[in-house]
C-alpha cells in the first residue's frame, strides 16, 4: 500500500463524514472489478434511492447498495489539517502566491508538509510519507 493509501484510509478513519454515501463518494461494485479489470471503483453521482432503493453511480447506473463497498470521499485541504491539529494540538500555515503550495510545519518545524492548492492534496509521495509519520501510520 503507497503511503497515499495509507494516508487517506487514515483519515477517513477519523473524519467520519468522508465514508457517507453521498454525491462524489467513491464506491466499489460487487463483480463489476472482475468483469471490467480497468474500472476499479465507481463515482456517486446520486445519492437519492430510486422507486427499487438503488443510488444512481456514474458509468453504471443504479446499484443496489448493498452491492456497494464505500472506499469514500477523497479528504480536502480542510481534513488534512484537522486531523494534524487534533494529533499535535497546534502547527504553522504557510501559503507561496507564486507555487501554489501551503506549507505546514508540524511538532515544532521537525516536519513539514507541503499541499498543493489546487488539489487540496499533499504535494508529493514524501509529504504523504511525513504525514504518516506524523499520525504514526
Amino acid at each position: 500500500m503507497t503511503e497515499q493509501l495509507k494516508a487517506e484510509a487514515w483519515v477517513r478513519s477519523q473524519r467520519p463524514a468522508l465514508m457517507e454515501l453521498t454525491f462524489g463518494c467513491d464506491v466499489i461494485v460487487a463483480g463489476i472489478k472482475e468483469d471490467n479489470p480497468g474500472c476499479e471503483y465507481d463515482v456517486v453521482v446520486d445519492s437519492r434511492k430510486d422507486e427499487h432503493g438503488r443510488i444512481g453511480l456514474g458509468y453504471f447506473g443504479h446499484v443496489h447498495p448493498d452491492a456497494l463497498t464505500i472506499i469514500g470521499h477523497r479528504p480536502q485541504l480542510q481534513d488534512w489539517l484537522a486531523v494534524l491539529e487534533e494529533i499535535t494540538g497546534d502547527f504553522d500555515l504557510f501559503s507561496s502566491a507564486t507555487e501554489n503550495i501551503a506549507i505546514c510545519n508540524c511538532m515544532g518545524a521537525e516536519v513539514t508538509i507541503m499541499f498543493n492548492l489546487t488539489t487540496g492534496q499533499p504535494a508529493t509521495e514524501a509529504d504523504y510519507k511525513a504525514f504518516n509519520e506524523i499520525v504514526g501510520v
